[in-house]
Parts: structure tokens; C-alpha cells; sequence
């Protein structure tokens, strides 16, 4: 019995430019370009360089509040990098009957809440704003975490901020 044939298959579904890849019930949705994200994991990495070599200047509730803030928000960025952000699914009898309720561009059938992402290329349900960071939809789905993620660096960085203050004195 080969191992191939033994492990699960993800269903893969492109939505203009973006895939969604599904298992069962769980299911990660990403850009065609990956490039925001290595470019979030290089900076993370050098964030975290800088802060080992500084380690000896920073006093150390600076250090930790930086390590342990930055580290959830980019734990956070990765999750809302493969999220859904609410995606409006094509069925076959969307496309066929198409009628004023739907999409010009895609097909999809509109609600009152549904608009078209030209970068996505496919309708989102309550869309906020296209992310260029994430390459994807700030959403329904994913708001919570991004306005999260953003609470959270802003909180850190401010806070080391004004530890760094402390230092001066």
C-alpha cells in the first residue's frame, strides 16, 4: 500500500486569485503571491535578531513586553494570511442563471451585503478593504483578528516606546 494513497486529499477551489484549499471542514484560503508573507516572516526574524543583540541594553520587562507583543501579532497575521475572509461560493446554478442579482464580473449571486474585490478577483460578503500586506480581503470572516493583530502591535510598540523613555531618564 503506497503512503500516497493512504493520506487525506484537500479539495482545492479558486476564487479569482485566490484558493482555498479544504479538509473536511477545515480549510485555508491564500493569494496566488505569497510575497507579503515572507517578506512578514523575514521581518519578524530580523525584528527578533535585533532584540537578541540588544538584549544587554533593554532592560528586560522591555524585552519580554516586545518578544511576547510581537510574537502573538505575528502569530495572528499568519492566521488571518490563510483565513477565509468570507468568500461568496459559486454554484453551477449561479453561473447558468444569472440574472440581475448577480455578479457582472464573477457570477456570484449578490446579497446586500456582497461586492466585488477587483484583486481577489471574487465577491466577498461584507467586505471592509482589500489588504495589500495580506494580499487578501479584510472582511466579515477575518476582521476581528486583523483589528486584533493591529490593536496589539500598536499597544507593544507603544509600550516599548515609552519604556524606552524610562531609559533616557
Amino acid at each position: 500500500m503506497k503512503l500516497i494513497s493512504i493520506l487525506p486529499r484537500f479539495k482545492s477551489i479558486s476564487h479569482g486569485n485566490l484558493t482555498e484549499h479544504r479538509l473536511g471542514s477545515f480549510s485555508i484560503t491564500v493569494g496566488h503571491s505569497l510575497t507579503s508573507l515572507s517578506l512578514g516572516v523575514l521581518c519578524y526574524i530580523c525584528v527578533m535578531l535585533l532584540l537578541y543583540f540588544l538584549q544587554e541594553t533593554l532592560p528586560l520587562h522591555t524585552l519580554l513586553t516586545l518578544i511576547f507583543g510581537l510574537t502573538i501579532s505575528f502569530i495572528g497575521a499568519l492566521v488571518i494570511a490563510v483565513s477565509d475572509p468570507g468568500i461568496v461560493e459559486n454554484s453551477p446554478e449561479d453561473i447558468e442563471n444569472s440574472g440581475p442579482d448577480c455578479c457582472q464580473l464573477c457570477s456570484a449571486s449578490k446579497g446586500p451585503l456582497v461586492q466585488h474585490c477587483l484583486s481577489c478577483g471574487t465577491c466577498i460578503r461584507d467586505i471592509d478593504h482589500h489588504c495589500m500586506f495580506f494580499g487578501k480581503c479584510i472582511a466579515r470572516k477575518n476582521i476581528w483578528l486583523f483589528r486584533g493583530v493591529a490593536g496589539l502591535t500598536a499597544t507593544t510598540l507603544l509600550s516599548a516606546y515609552v519604556q524606552g523613555f524610562e531609559l533616557m531618564k
